[in-house]
């Protein structure tokens, strides 16, 4: 989750100007989404094939109820697509992203493959300004990061060594001073 919360800063700077829409109940797509809107997401929307499925979502997320029938029109209108349902189908299409696309004016587009088997088209992954991540690619992402967080401790490390020998040397300077001065 904290990855997926990464992947739309870097896309989409400040989230509070970026809508989402989480299709489906998965226990992973719904903390996907709660940790979006934990950073600031500006707007959530949930749409499940049951309705009353999708009111508890909303109610559980504080967020708006997309009717299911009407997420694919609807598309165009989030930033960011979380897909959660497990249908054993792609509820989410190519064909959908590259129309919402087309009417986003170029406007860059994350989509969350949380589901297992996938909900969305892998083929999404091919159109522009379009851009697919499932739980591997977010996990990719998460180890990055670690690497990263690792190597900057060794770094870390070595400045603080560095500090300390300097501090003690110059401790043990200052206790030499009044030797020092009576040897002169």
């Amino acid at each position: 989750a904290a990855a997926a919360v990464q992947v739309a800063r870097d896309l989409h700077g400040d989230l509070d100007r970026s809508a989402g829409l989480l299709v489906g109940a998965g226990e992973m797509g719904t903390m996907v989404a709660r940790s979006l809107l934990s950073a600031g997401l500006g707007a959530l929307s949930a749409a499940h094939p049951t309705e009353s499925r999708a009111e508890a979502v909303a109610r559980e997320l504080d967020c708006h109820v997309t009717p299911y029938s009407d997420f694919g029109a609807r598309l165009a209108d989030f930033d960011i697509v979380i897909a959660a349902y497990g249908s054993r189908r792609r509820i989410v299409t190519a064909d959908m992203v590259a129309e919402a696309e087309t009417r986003r004016r170029r406007k860059p587009m994350f989509l969350i493959d949380a589901a297992v088997p996938g909900d969305i088209d892998t083929a999404v992954d091919g159109i522009e300004d379009a851009f697919l991540y499932g739980l591997g690619d977010l996990e990719t992402v998460a180890l990055e990061g670690r690497a990263t967080r690792e190597a900057e401790a060794v770094e870390a490390g070595r400045i603080v060594e560095e500090e300390k020998e300097r501090f003690l040397r110059g401790r043990a300077e200052r206790v030499a001073v009044p030797t020092l001065t009576e040897l002169r």
